[in-house]
This record gives C-alpha cells, structure tokens and sequence, in this order.
C-alpha cells in the first residue's frame, strides 16, 4: 500500500477568491450581528417589567450570540499552520465552538421553558401596570410590543445573508446561526402575542409566550448539538441541509475513471470548512500505477470541489469492508436500471437551471444517437435555452466537425475533445458530450456497455467512466438518463459556487 499527498497551504489560504472574500464577509457580518444581539438584548432589558416572554426574549438574544461568537473565535484558530502536535490544522476548532454554542442553546433554553411552565402552573398573573411619559400615563406593553416589532426585521435579515455566505463557504456553523436568525421572527410574534394577551386580561398568555420562546431555543440547540456531534464524530459528511453529500459518489466515480482504476470507495470526513478525504483505490489485473499516477488522480479529485484539498489516494489490493456495503471488498455501483425514472423529469430540470441561470445547452453524441438532445427537446420552452446537438457516430465526424484527435474514442480524451468542440460550435455555455459502446461486442477493446461521459459548464469540464449491463437498448436507456443526471449535478455544483 502506498499513500501520496501534498501538505501545504492551510487555513484560509485554502480558500479560492469567491470563498475568501465570502468569508471577508462573513466576519463583517458576524461582528455586526454580536453588536445587533447587544442593542437588541439591552432594549429588551430595559422594557421587560415583569414580562417572562420578554425576559426570555432577552435571553435569547444573549444566546444567540454564542453561534457569532463560536464562528469568529473558530475563524482565529482557522488561521493557525499545521504542527507535528496537530497534523490536520485547527478547523475542527470551529466544530468545538459550535458543539459548546449549542450545548448552551439547548440547557438554557431547557430552562426558560421550565420556568415558564411552572409559572402557568402556579398561575402566576405578570403585572405589566403603567408608566409616565411627559405627564402622560401610558401602559408597560406598548414599549414591549414596539421593540419587539423593530428588532424582528433586522434578525431576518441577518439570516438571509448570513445562509447565502454559507453556502458559498460549506460553513455548518455559519449555517446554523442563519437558521437561527431567519427563526427570531417566530419569537418576536410569539412575545407581541403574549403580552397583548395581558393587556386584554389574558393572564396566560404572557407565560404561554415565555414557553414558546424557550422551547424555539431548545429546538435551535437540538439541531445544532445533531450536526455539531455528527460532524466531531466523523459521521458520514452531509450536505448544510443534512443530505448525503453528492461528492462521495463523484469523487468514487472520479477514481474508477482513470486508465488503471479497478474500484475504489471514499472516506470523507467534515473538517467544518473542508473534507478531508481518503480514497482507497484497487489497480486493475495488469496495472502498475505509479506515484504520478495516483498525484494525477488526487489532483482530480480536488478538481470537483475545493471543499476537497486536503486529499489523500491510498492504493490498496482490497477496499476497506466497513466501507463497503456488502462487506465484499467491492464497492457497490448503481444499477442504472432503465425500469428508473425515464429522464423527463431530469430533462426538465435541466431547463429550470438554464433558464434560472441565463444559459444556453448544447449536446454532442456518439452511441445514444441523438436521445439526449430528443429528450431535452421535448422539455417546454426549451429553445429558450437548448441550441441544438451534434450527433457524431462515426470516428471521421468526430474527427471532423468535433476536433477529436485520432486515437480510442471510447475514452475520456474523446468525450472532454467533444464536449469542447460542440460549445465551441454553437457557443454553448453548458454541454454534454457521450461516447461509448452498447454492445452486444467488444469495441477499442472495451466490453459492451462501457460510456464516457463529459459535461462542460462555465468552460470547466468534468467527465466520467460508466459501465452499463444489459442488452444494448437498455444500455442506450441508461446512458442517456446517467449523462442528464451528470448534467444537472454540474449545473447545481456550478450555481452554488
């Protein structure tokens, strides 16, 4: 077995410029929201009374300052290099603060919700009396209700922008703080009830307010405390919205592409802003992979993400069991059956993101024969957006119009040569490019059913190696749903960043 990996930059220094400036502005907004937080609390403060909703609302708001507080704290040690005593960098720092943050969220809120209960127990009647204002008696509500009002719109905000820097970012923690955020409205309209309920001689509602508010934080602990421990447990990595993350497969898929690649699995592991992935990859019967070799695939693999830098290739005679579904030592692929989903939806999905993102498609096929622009056609309105494709069957046209170079068409050089030709053809900003061979023989000394894929978006081209069973129109049924699926991930992939 031997591993190969680059150690180097660390820190922010990983970050491409969308992602530095994102995080620029991350610590701006942070900072601005600890000193919101602050305004808010103290204003609270000042018009509670003897209101519980307002008391727990003004302890929400000290809260809620642990999840800015945790991510700049995170962001300092974020800076720190690598050591011999911490090989990995301090991003696991920022999953520290955020397990403390939600710790806090979850027993506070516990009590205040407590409190509140108890209170509606003993039937306790807050006196929310009357106050002068330049002579003038006015009720202790209407101050309550007032800053509750202001300060609800400001949160929201707050959380808008805070939810579009972590998507930029892969920041959990920046994430969970938009959550939070986006949710003090619920709080705000929960506290204006419970004390407009006392002014109209509802007792209970000022209490019933309180447990509202308190239960809100629990609920904000509970999830941060499930993402915070999954992530500091190594759990299998997700997405922000707790999904499989998509890059697994596509790294296993990326692997399994190369020319000397049998199989290979991932283990990917969330290191709050980045992964740290190891892929343990079998040669095939024959293959001697050289240290380049697997440099090359390692660079590849951090081609698909910059989540994914910090990457290691472990070339191994057998995959890891524990990572393997069936504890065969073989990972599990997909059946690709062509009883699935028949594409239409796919299609459609394609023409939602082109026209949500102002591009233009075009395809370019070789075995399909002309299915994947059929079916991209038949989408509605789809010449808002859908240019046309070249079907290439024979080697001399792709030659000749696609500027693929003599050689295995069958290949991931051919696909990534066609991919380029049809954009450049009809100046496409998204396109797909399929080569393979349905079979039922051998061809270029490729079994039957084996596809190259390609996808280009925003002139970043990414392709894939497939291996489809069955009989040859099941084959071509396969194909043309896997090279819609490919196209859609890499339009979602290119719209989040």
């Amino acid at each position: 077995m031997s591993t190969v990996e680059e150690a180097g930059r660390h820190g922010h220094e990983i970050l491409p410029a969308p992602q530095e400036k994102a995080m620029r502005s991350s610590l701006w907004l942070q900072s601005a929201n600890i000193v919101f937080l602050t305004v808010s609390a103290t204003m609270n403060i000042l018009v509670a009374g003897q209101s519980q909703a307002m008391r727990a609302s003004w302890a929400e708001d000290i809260l809620s300052m642990a999840a800015p507080l945790s991510f700049l704290v995170g962001a300092y040690f974020l800076r720190k290099p690598p050591t011999r005593k911490n090989p990995y960098g301090r991003h696991r720092s920022l999953s520290i603060s955020h397990l403390v943050s939600a710790t806090a969220l979850f027993a506070v809120g516990a009590f205040l919700a407590g409190d509140a209960l108890l209170g509606l127990a003993k039937q306790e009647h807050p006196p929310i009396g009357l106050f002068v204002l330049f002579g003038h008696e006015m009720w202790a509500g209407w101050p309550m209700i007032v800053v509750s009002v202001v300060l609800a719109p400001f949160s929201v905000f707050f959380g808008h922008r805070k939810m579009a820097l972590a998507r930029i970012l892969h920041d959990k923690v920046l994430y969970s703080s938009a959550k939070m955020n986006k949710a003090d409205w619920s709080s705000a309209v929960a506290t204006v009830a419970g004390v407009a309920g006392v002014g109209l001689g509802m007792w209970w509602a000022d209490g019933a307010a309180a447990t509202v508010v308190g239960a809100s934080i629990v609920l904000d602990g509970v999830r941060n405390l499930r993402v915070a421990v999954r992530d500091i447990t190594d759990a299998r990595v997700t997405d922000l919205d707790g999904a499989e993350d998509p890059l697994i497969r596509q790294v296993e898929e990326t692997a399994r592409g190369t020319d000397w690649a049998g199989d290979a699995v991932a283990r990917i592991r969330d290191e709050s802003h980045v992964y740290h992935t190891e892929v343990f990859v079998t040669a095939r019967e024959g293959q001697r992979p050289t240290a380049r070799d697997l440099e090359g695939l390692r660079d590849e693999i951090r081609e698909l993400n910059w989540v994914l830098y910090d990457t290691v290739v472990v070339l191994s005679s057998r995959l890891p069991d524990y990572l393997v579904e069936d504890g065969s030592g073989e990972a599990p692929h997909d059946d690709h059956s062509p009883a699935q989903d028949d594409g239409d939806g796919i299609a459609e999905r394609v023409g939602e993101l082109a026209r949500r993102n102002g591009w233009s498609v075009a395809v370019a096929e070789s075995a399909t024969g002309g299915r994947i622009s059929s079916r991209l056609a038949a989408v509605p309105e789809c010449s808002d957006w859908f240019l046309g494709g070249v079907v290439s069957y024979r080697t001399a046209v792709k030659q000749d119009v696609l500027g693929v170079q003599p050689g295995p068409v069958i290949s991931r050089e051919a696909v990534t040569a066609m991919v380029d030709g049809v954009c450049r053809l009809t100046g496409a900003e998204v396109a797909v490019a399929v080569s393979g061979s349905a079979g039922p023989h051998e061809q270029e000394g490729q079994p039957a059913g084996t596809v190259w894929l390609a996808v280009s978006v925003g002139h970043r081209v990414r392709s894939e190696k497939q291996h489809f069973d069955g009989e040859p129109e099941e084959v071509l049924v396969a194909t043309e749903k896997r090279a819609l699926e490919f196209l859609v991930e890499e339009m979602e992939r290119e719209q989040r960043q």
